[in-house]
């Protein structure tokens, strides 16, 4: 296999909130700047960060690979033409030493992913589960995949799928769990269930849906607040725009649902800035998904409507933010 390097999202978010607890300052993150070229064509080019500090305003710019110098040219001819007065880069480490330009910073960040497994465990052992998710576990149809935060330099993304043939239990996820290799940033599970969970995406074997499971409604904040301003972050927390606006999407969402005559569901916090609502009524998805767009509902269209769709698995964590994917504690 290829050498390893971080998972650009694991390490990105793990970074930004770094940078904002060590040097105590608000970042606006991922934020689109429209750079209009010579012949007045107008570009949109997309920074990792923004922050301001007493001489101007600083560009953040993440990599989750070890920088050259011909990296970091280009990183700084890029700030350069969107006028910016510096950047600081933040990446694992540099392969060389690197020829700053006057007041740019390079800071090296490793984070730590020894001990994610570990807490993915400790996270599922304590996690007390309501009984409709239970039901849903006990079943053993459901399909589990894994993403890792570390990834081979030939891929932008590593997942592995479940060894087991059928998983039933918090138990059995564990021992699956252990038998991974790689730090594990996050766990999703499949809303269908199958007859063969275990080949869900292996596309040369036939799986069967046996249409049963749930739905999720995913509210994501950013998706709802980002066409006004980007996301910020300060001291280590993640944006409380979006935590407001998704809180306040939830409960228009849970409200209609209740209208719909749908009483069996459940909402759970996504881990960084959102919401995840099951639903275990049957339902007619595409009324549903037009009844919530008629009353202004942003959700992820493509989770909702896709049968094979995966999301996060409750009680695990969002390693990002190493917070819980909402469920109560034991």
């Amino acid at each position: 296999m290829d050498s390893m390097i971080f998972d650009p999202d694991f390490y990105e978010q793990k970074a930004l909130l770094f940078i904002s607890n060590k040097l105590s300052i608000q970042i606006e993150i991922n934020v689109n700047i429209i750079e209009i070229s010579p012949n007045l064509c107008k570009k949109n080019i997309e920074v990792d960060g923004i922050f301001h500090d007493v001489n101007g305003l600083l560009g953040i710019e993440v990599k989750s690979y070890p920088i050259t110098q011909e990296i970091y040219e280009s990183i700084s001819m890029k700030y350069i033409s969107l006028k910016f007065r510096n950047v600081l880069i933040v990446a694992p480490s540099s392969k060389e030493k690197l020829k700053l330009n006057h007041g740019d910073i390079f800071i090296e960040y490793v984070p730590p992913v020894s001990d994610i497994l570990e807490k993915q465990i400790a996270s599922l052992s304590s996690s007390k589960y309501t009984n409709d998710l239970v039901m849903e576990i006990s079943s053993g149809k459901h399909h589990f995949r894994y993403r890792s935060a570390l990834r081979p330099v030939s891929l932008n993304r590593y997942f592995i799928n479940q060894t087991s043939k059928h998983i039933d239990s918090i138990e059995k996820l564990i021992k699956d769990l252990k038998r991974c290799e790689f730090p594990i940033m996050r766990i999703y599970w499949s809303k269908n269930q199958y007859i063969n969970p275990k080949d869900l995406f292996y596309s040369e074997r036939r799986v069967y849906s046996i249409e049963k499971g749930f739905n999720v409604i995913d509210i994501d904040g950013t998706d709802i607040h980002k066409h006004m301003f980007p996301c910020y972050i300060e001291k280590g927390e993640s944006c409380y725009a979006c935590r407001f606006f998704s809180e306040n999407t939830k409960e228009r969402a849970s409200s209609l649902l209740d209208d719909y005559g749908i009483k069996n569901y459940l909402s759970l916090q996504s881990g960084r800035k959102g919401y995840h609502i099951y639903i275990f009524d049957k339902h007619d998805t595409n009324m549903l998904l037009k009844c919530l767009k008629q009353n202004k509902v942003k959700i992820d269209a493509n989770v909702f409507t896709n049968p094979n769709g995966i999301i996060s698995f409750p009680g695990s964590l969002y390693a990002e933010t190493e917070r819980r994917i909402g469920v109560d504690v034991l």
